[in-house]
């Protein structure tokens, strides 16, 4: 998949609401969560507390704070593909034809995985790069043509986007990469 092909990403942002409304509507093994789920809110906390690196602490600093006044998210966490990006989405024409790897599904709630896939989406084996604005709009766009966000889904998205899963993604204090560059 060429992240530079909108019509290609917009496709693929419908293709994962799809994704979601198909998964979301299987009966999932218990086993597959957490023995002790907790809410995304106290995930990120514990992250911040335990695994952030300090590569972004502006970010992280910014994480804690935009936490802290997020509404709790009023779906329930569903099975989710967990590892959309470009490896993974056949494209022909500029629409997907296929999506593979299923291998990594989980029980998490939908926006966190367009989220995941917002950053990731242009990865593929090596040299991986966030990918440009443009092309996290064009998902995000392409999946609410399918399936639109609730009003706290779409703050959690920001939160999960831009501060969450890319602080995550920076490798190294020198992130040759631009990944901080997402925040």
């Amino acid at each position: 998949m060429d992240i530079n092909d909108q019509s290609a990403v917009h496709s693929a942002g419908a293709c994962l609401a799809h994704i979601h409304r198909v998964l979301g509507s299987v009966q999932h093994d218990p086993a597959l969560a957490s023995p002790h789920p907790a809410i995304i809110r106290e995930r990120i906390e514990e992250w911040l507390a335990t695994q952030d690196r300090g590569y972004a602490p502006d970010a992280s600093r910014r994480l804690e704070t935009l936490l802290s006044g997020l509404l709790e998210l009023e779906d329930e966490p569903q099975l989710v593909h967990n590892d959309f990006r470009a490896a993974n989405i056949l494209i022909r024409h500029s629409q997907v034809v296929g999506v593979l790897d299923f291998d990594e599904v989980a029980c998490e709630h939908r926006v966190s995985d367009l989220a995941k896939a917002s950053v990731y989406l242009g990865t593929r084996f090596t040299n991986w790069r966030p990918i440009p604005p443009a092309a996290r709009h064009m998902l995000r766009a392409g999946y609410e043509s399918a399936w639109p966000l609730s009003p706290a889904e779409a703050h959690w998205f920001d939160v999960l986007v831009f501060v969450g899963h890319a602080i995550m993604a920076i490798p190294s204090e020198s992130d040759t990469a631009g990944w901080a560059c997402v925040l």
